[in-house]
């Protein structure tokens, strides 16, 4: 699991991908020492993996299921968040320019 914001849009996919095959996917922690070719995989390190058994592919090529929606979304929702986030901004700078205090705090004399 990942809350990171593209992986999450990947976890999405392969569910929706699994339940359309009505497949289920059992995942079990393996130890770092049993897990160094997927480690390698992952770290983009191909030196013990057959180059004629790859098989590479452009996001483009795939056909996802969910994913080209999901990320176009995420997209929208982000540029929405970033406006209303400088509207907010603006304004408070707008209040500030008109004299109001910028904050208020409590000053305590030190005796």
């Amino acid at each position: 699991m990942s809350t990171k914001y593209l992986l999450t849009l990947l976890l999405m996919e392969l569910t929706e991908e699994l339940r359309r095959k009505d497949l289920r996917l059992d995942l079990e922690w393996v130890r770092r020492e049993d897990n160094v070719d997927a480690d390698d995989l992952s770290n983009e390190n191909w030196s013990n993996f057959s180059a004629h058994m790859r098989d590479e592919r452009r996001p483009e090529e795939i056909g996802w299921i969910v994913l080209d929606r999901l990320q176009r979304k995420g997209l929208e929702l982000y540029r929405e968040i970033q406006e209303l986030k400088e509207q907010r901004s603006v304004r408070k700078n707008e209040k500030t320019a008109m004299g109001k205090p910028k904050a208020v705090g409590k000053v305590l004399a030190k005796w």
